[in-house]
């Protein structure tokens, strides 16, 4: 008598990304930081519940079509629909409290897998990986130095921060005050040093307070002012695209430079790829790995 046969169960490949790792780093941050923004909401009627759930359904859902369309299979998806699923099956009578808690915990829930997913993204390889061939100022399209100027204010730990990112990424910090002086003046070092270089990095740092004449209560932590006479020096010289500015949470940006990039140096550290995107973008050849 014939066996029957056992039916054969469907082996996943280990997922690979559909887009670039900074794109789906950029995209999940967006999403986990609505997500928080839920957490915070302060449920204290059943119109605001109503309100809450609604978004927290439409936040969920868009969620999953992301995780759909950022990899080539659903296992990811699949991973994050299941979380949660045990959320509000509890029988009897449900208190308005009951609903809130259980809101709070599905959010909970899903933000700590989507939280989990965000920290594998740099050991899940992109499916079309497009390998740049950077060479050791642009001729013909491609970065022949390494050299990368930080222009900073008296903020220490922001500046070697950047640094030793950059060192990660076998370029070459260039810092003005570190390098020799051979008898120059400061503009004079200034040129020198700048010369030899095709990006800037801009380090927007509360080290000043600025205010209008006459309005103290306008008072604000600004920039000092030779990082902002660099921003514009760098901008002439190598144009928007190859200047990247940095800003710490307050500091007020000059409305002079629309269409510079201002990227806010946050607590979760995302401006680490948008800056590594920046540079990936004007032709570095930038391993995503050593963020």
């Amino acid at each position: 008598m014939a066996q029957k046969k056992q039916p054969v169960k469907e082996v996943k490949l280990p997922p690979k990304l559909e887009t670039t790792t900074e794109e789906a780093i950029l995209k999940l941050q967006d999403r986990i930081e609505k997500g928080k923004k839920l957490l915070r909401l302060n449920i204290n009627n059943e119109q605001i519940l109503e309100e809450a759930e609604r978004e927290k359904r439409k936040w969920s859902e868009y969620n999953l079509e992301l995780l759909n369309r950022l990899f080539d299979n659903s296992s990811i998806a699949d991973e994050y629909s299941q979380a949660g699923s045990h959320i509000g099956f509890i029988y009897g009578d449900y208190s308005f409290q009951d609903v809130v808690n259980d809101y709070r915990e599905y959010v909970e829930v899903k933000l700590t897998k989507l939280e989990s997913i965000f920290d594998r993204l740099d050991i899940i390889p992109e499916k079309n990986r497009i390998v740049r061939t950077v060479t050791s100022n642009r001729i013909e399209g491609k970065i022949q130095t390494s050299d990368v100027f930080i222009v900073h204010g008296h903020d220490e730990g922001s500046k070697e921060t950047v640094a030793r990112l950059l060192s990660k990424f076998d370029l070459n910090p260039i810092i003005l005050h570190e390098q020799p002086n051979g008898g120059k003046t400061i503009i004079e070092k200034f040129e020198e040093y700048s010369g030899s270089v095709n990006f800037a990095v801009i380090l927007m740092t509360p080290d000043d307070i600025g205010y209008p004449n006459g309005k103290v209560d306008s008072a604000k932590p600004r920039a000092r002012q030779n990082v902002i006479f660099e921003l514009g020096y760098f901008i002439g010289k190598l144009s928007r695209k190859n200047v990247c500015a940095l800003y710490r949470e307050g500091v007020e940006i000059p409305s002079d430079y629309q269409g510079v990039l201002f990227i806010p140096m946050d607590s979760t550290g995302a401006w680490r790829y948008q800056l590594a995107k920046e540079l990936k973008n004007v032709g570095y050849d930038i391993d995503m790995n050593e963020i």
